[in-house]
């Protein structure tokens, strides 16, 4: 195999990889449809806001918690 081969073998298994990871990374969170179907909700509203809640230790994130629009919305730092 020439080198020009081996190096688009290598590209190939770097993108395996990678999505690999990325599945991983995706399926570890419990509610990912659920936080993308309210980020999608800023179509109509302009805007949307999730909070990352991070696993034991900080390795990856577990679940993307929706954050209420009033909160972005109100006048002053108690709604007044």
């Amino acid at each position: 195999m020439g080198r020009e081969a081996r190096g688009v073998a290598d590209r190939h298994g770097a993108r395996l990889r990678a999505g690999g990871f990325l599945r991983d990374q995706y399926d570890r969170v419990e509610n990912l449809r659920e936080a993308v179907a309210f980020l999608a909700s800023a179509t109509f509203r302009g805007f949307a806001h999730v909070e990352k809640h991070y696993a034991e230790g900080g390795r990856g994130i577990v679940r993307l918690e929706p954050v209420e629009q009033w909160f972005w919305c109100r006048s002053g730092m108690f709604g007044e």
